[in-house]
């Protein structure tokens, strides 16, 4: 090989030496790892020191005409000062609007004639340092590496070996390295991944030494082995390439240079590696990152080519044009969903036929299976958020193609069954407006009934019991639903949409008393499904109490289908403001609390209950981390998820949404929550009510994170839609104008607030009753409503009652029941009746009275109350020690015409007159 080229040196500066020719950094003698392009700039400054290097040239001697990311130059700096440590890094000096410059004594010193030509390697040549093994042919070449094919003479063993010139390939055979030994340590020896075997860093010219692992998979396809596979062996050895992928993205490997050429594909050991016989074998981790570079230490594995931050914004994009993810061409930082887009890509052209064929529009046309071609969408999506969440899931997807063809014929015949039955409502609907919204619930309910039946929905016995159940439904639907739109059979013109449901549920018994139980649990789960969807609870633990015992009748006591019932009727419960019924309800259904034998869903739907159990006295901290593990369940199933399954994603992450803005974490409450509502619009749309009461719960969190101009618009519009949808006596109607109403509190507009929320207390209590916690809710606002504007006579009998009602299913610890004591004890003290007011105050803690009602001052408003109480009482001194408490802690910003700094100095002030 040449060696002719320019003198190589080794910088000193400081505590810093910089090899170029190996483009090694040491900081007081201990090896740096640092990106390629930072060691390059630092090459560059070297090499002048004491001048100033201009930007353009940089850009054109690191970058060339290649795209680059904004502030990739700034980005290279900081890394390279970052590697340096403070000291050196000074040296690195920037010059304003010119460029950089190396400052301070530098020694160099001349160690060789770096390598500037091509390897001069030829077949028939022995390996360099391997004299046992002779090079065979070349398998391909660049400017910076080679790599070989090399034979044992003796044995015929064949490896492959990469050989590279210069350290910017050393980096990547370093990095190659060291990923392959996390995979190894961390998956064993897998027969999808090609073994490293040796390597030599050391002495040019630099190698790794592989296993042979076969041709690589576009070299084959050429010649011929991808066109003689039928279509399932092609899906087969795509299968095998995505397992490859997603076990190393298990490990927090990403490959980043995933194409035809970097698989490769040689016969299985016994024939049975799928895809006819062949075995798939994924190789080339040299461009690799890590996600938790901290596996390395943990399993004592040298970082060697790796840096620190590989992942951040504004790294280096590697990889073949075709295969990279689109995202990354803007500076997006790379992830698991960039590798599953070149693997969507890879796929599509293994199913085709043809490793040189691209995804132009239209491509979807070349597929006959619609379902395939949904899926190669999904992962190929230009918005990586839209992909599939990982590798395994869209494997997953591709292995239950069989199954969900089956399921897709089913679900055909059962629309076909129901089609003559919506034409009919669709006819009623004309004379009824609300029948459309009763057909909705009840065919909710009946869609996930259709998913509920053991996980067998492929065998031809499921298939018949789902067509039976949508018969059945159809028959309630189609006589029951359209005889109450009829007003000559209703009697009268004015039925509302819970009475028909409820006129379609009191069929269920009689008209299928000779049905198997099965059946009517499953009629019984729609009808409760619907009732509890309008909130109309007690009727809706009615038809739960049926279900439930026709499910036993049949013996599927511990079904899904049950499981969700009896799990439903909890969170009801609690709605009612039933907590010890709600926390029996669910001692009953999992006695051990280990959720033994439940399948993922019903796991998931336990704890959601679980959480309302917790969250119904308001203990928010030990209703997060269980909604949080419902979210992470759900998260990981194969979509499409059954309705059920994906209503109660929905609602588990509108109640982690909720749960965080009550903990008063306003921004991931608020990311959370838009999420849910883009998700929402674009399948339900935008004026439907999910995606309406979403936006109630993201307006309410905008308005107490400070924009109330914005979250009063948005729940205005908002209660307007859910009445049109719903009606004006919805509890998710109701539950917009209580919000609506918490602006205007907000906003001080006090007498409009105390307005709606007795409008709003009056729906909740023939909703729900009195006593449950919404109308307690509503209740103590009101009086607190009325006491911020001036009228604290007005405010008592409100403050009274809900303190009676929550004391009479809360206990006195409870935060909503110590909001209520802190504000009636307020409003007797501003009455001038202090004798009630020591016992309220007892016990009272900062901690619940943030839980109930966020505000980070809690201890100087407790303060400030127990001073007005010292003084009302004639205990000055004790009086004036609380009010320098609540003086040095009430939140500076506060403009509460009850609890701010100014309130305070006038309370001191009084106090010294």
């Amino acid at each position: 090989m040449s060696s002719n080229g320019p003198v190589s040196h080794v910088f000193r500066f400081g505590s810093a030496e910089f090899d170029e020719a190996r483009a090694e950094l040491r900081v007081q003698g201990l090896a740096v790892e640092v990106q390629q392009r930072p060691l390059q700039l630092l090459a560059l400054l070297l090499a002048q020191p004491g001048e100033v290097v201009k930007r353009e040239d940089i850009y054109r001697q690191l970058w060339g005409d290649r795209v680059t990311v904004e502030n990739v130059l700034a980005n290279a700096v900081l890394k390279l000062r970052t590697a340096l440590g403070p000291e050196n890094g000074q040296r690195i000096a920037t010059v304003a609007r010119q460029g950089y410059r190396f400052d301070g004594p530098l020694e160099r010193v001349a160690t060789g004639r770096r390598l500037v030509s091509r390897l001069e390697l030829s077949a028939g040549m022995t390996v360099p340092g391997r004299d046992h093994f002779v090079l065979a042919e070349q398998l391909g070449a660049s400017h910076q590496n080679e790599t070989w094919r090399a034979r044992q003479p003796r044995t015929g063993e064949t490896r492959i070996y990469k050989f590279a010139v210069d350290g910017e390939r050393l980096a990547a055979l370093k990095r190659e390295a060291t990923v392959y030994r996390l995979l190894r340590e961390g998956l064993g020896e897998r027969p999808d991944l090609a073994r490293v075997l040796d390597w030599n860093f050391e002495t040019p010219p630099y190698f790794l030494e592989c296993e042979d692992g076969g041709q690589s998979l576009l070299a084959w396809a050429d010649g011929g082995g991808l066109a003689s596979l039928a279509d399932g062996a092609r899906l087969a050895l795509g299968l095998q390439m995505l397992d490859a992928v997603a076990a190393a993205h298990a490990l927090g490997v990403l490959h980043k240079d995933l194409k035809p050429g970097n698989v490769l594909i040689a016969p299985s050991a016994a024939g049975s590696g799928g895809g006819e016989g062949c075995q798939i074998r994924l190789t080339d981790f040299g461009s690799a990152g890590l996600l938790e570079p901290q596996r390395l230490q943990a399993l004592h594995i040298t970082a060697m080519g790796m840096t620190v931050s590989a992942e951040s914004p504004g790294s280096e994009l590697s990889g073949t044009a075709y295969y990279i993810a689109p995202e990354l061409h803007t500076g997006t930082a790379f992830s698991t969903r960039s590798d599953l887009y070149s693997l969507g890509v890879i796929v599509y052209q293994l199913v085709c036929g043809d490793l040189h064929r691209l995804m132009a529009p239209g491509w979807e046309r070349e597929l006959a299976d619609p379902l395939l071609a949904a899926d190669l969408a999904q992962a190929t999506d230009l918005d990586p958020a839209r992909r599939f969440a990982s590798v395994a899931e869209f494997a997953g997807h591709i292995r239950r193609l069989p199954e969900r063809r089956s399921e897709q014929a089913v679900q055909q015949a059962a629309q076909a069954e129901a089609e003559q039955v919506r034409q009919a409502l669709a006819r009623a609907r004309v004379r009824r407006p609300w029948v459309l919204a009763t057909l909705v619930l009840l065919t909710m309910g009946l869609g996930a009934s259709l998913w509920l039946a053991d996980g067998q929905r492929h065998a031809r016995a499921e298939a018949d019991r789902q067509l039976q159940l949508v018969r059945a439904l159809n028959g309630v639907l189609s006589d029951d639903l359209i005889a109450a739109a009829n007003p000559v059979l209703a009697g009268r013109s004015n039925v509302t949409v819970a009475e028909a449901v409820a006129a379609a549920a009191s069929g269920v018994e009689q008209r299928f008393a000779a049905a198997p139980p099965s059946l009517r649990g499953s009629l019984h789960l729609a009808m409760q499904r619907a009732f509890s969807n309008l909130a109309r609870y007690p009727e809706a633990l009615a038809q739960g109490r049926l279900a439930q015992a026709a499910f036993a009748d049949a013996g599927e006591a511990a079904s899904d289908p049950a499981a969700e019932s009896r799990l439903t009727m909890a969170v009801d419960l609690v709605q009612l403001g039933r907590l010890d019924d709600a926390r029996r309800t669910l001692a009953e259904f999992d006695p051990a609390g280990a959720a033994d034998g439940l399948t993922v869903v019903s796991r998931a739907r336990l704890l959601w209950a679980r959480s309302w159990t917790a969250s119904g006295v308001m203990k928010l901290k030990e209703s997060l981390p269980l909604l949080a593990e419902a979210q992470h369940l759900l998260a990981a199933q194969t979509p499409p998820l059954p309705p059920d399954a994906a209503l109660l994603r929905e609602r588990v992450e509108f109640d982690l949404g909720q749960t965080r803005m009550m903990l008063g974490d306003y921004a991931p409450a608020e990311a959370i929550l838009r999420a849910l509502l883009a998700q929402q619009e674009a399948h339900y749309g935008a004026a439907h009510a999910q995606p309406l009461y979403t936006r109630v719960a993201l307006a309410t969190c905008l308005g107490q994170a400070g924009d109330t101009g914005l979250a009063e618009t948005m729940l205005g519009e908002a209660a307007e839609g859910l009445a049109r949808a719903l009606g004006p006596g919805d509890r998710k109607t109701l539950v917009a104008r209580d919000q609506l109403a918490g602006v205007l509190y907000r906003r001080g507009d006090y007498p409009r607030a105390a307005a709606q929320w007795t409008e709003v207390l009056a729906g909740y209590r023939r909703l729900l009753g009195e006593a449950s916690p919404r109308s307690i809710n509503a209740e103590s606002n009101i009086g607190q409503a009325y006491l911020l504007s001036g009228d604290a006579a007005r405010a008592e009998p409100y403050l009274r009652s809900s303190l009676a009602h929550a004391r009479a299913s809360q206990a006195e610890e409870a935060p909503a029941v110590q909001q209520i004591r802190f504000v009636l004890a307020d409003a007797l003290l501003e009455r001038g009746q202090p004798g009630e007011v020591p016992a309220l105050v007892q016990g009272l803690t900062p901690e619940a009275l943030n839980v109930a009602q966020p505000q980070q001052d809690w201890p100087a408003r407790l303060a400030l109350l127990r001073g007005r109480l010292a003084l009302a009482q004639g205990q000055r001194d004790t009086a004036r020690l609380a009010l320098a408490d609540a003086a040095a802690g009430i939140d500076p910003a506060s403009h509460s015409v009850r609890y701010s700094r100014a309130v305070v100095e006038r309370w001191q002030a009084r106090l010294d007159r």
